[in-house]
């Protein structure tokens, strides 16, 4: 079925170990990400420019739920069941808040909320 799939040269990423799956992406969002494509496609998640971006999000989204400065925003990209486990067991200390907007998003909602030891 996907044997005369070619992705072209210019969307793969330089580093061949980093990049995301398929995914339906609103066209202004590409065309900002172009803008900044050198700087963070195709980097390692550990890079300065991708990092100075996760900051820049973390912030924007506290801004504008108004989380206390104490609590801290944790960006996930995509996910397996035992990420979900594993926040559960290890990040989470007494409840969390969850906007749910697909199917993983609303796997970790419900496995959260079936842990009868969180509020």
């Amino acid at each position: 079925m996907f044997d005369n799939i070619k992705i072209p040269i210019e969307l793969l990423p330089s580093d061949g170990r980093f990049g995301c799956g398929p995914s339906k992406i609103p066209t202004n969002f590409i065309d900002k990400l172009k803008e900044n494509s050198k700087s963070i496609l195709g980097h390692s998640h550990r890079n300065k420019n991708v990092l100075d971006l996760v900051k820049k999000c973390q912030d924007k989204i506290k801004d504008y739920f108004k989380i206390p400065n104490d609590d801290q925003v944790l960006l996930g990209n995509g996910g397996a069941s035992i990420l979900w486990e594993t926040l559960a067991f290890s990040i989470i200390k007494n409840k969390s808040v969850h906007f749910t907007c697909g199917e993983f998003s609303n796997k970790w909602y419900s496995l959260t909320k079936a842990c009868h030891w969180l509020e």
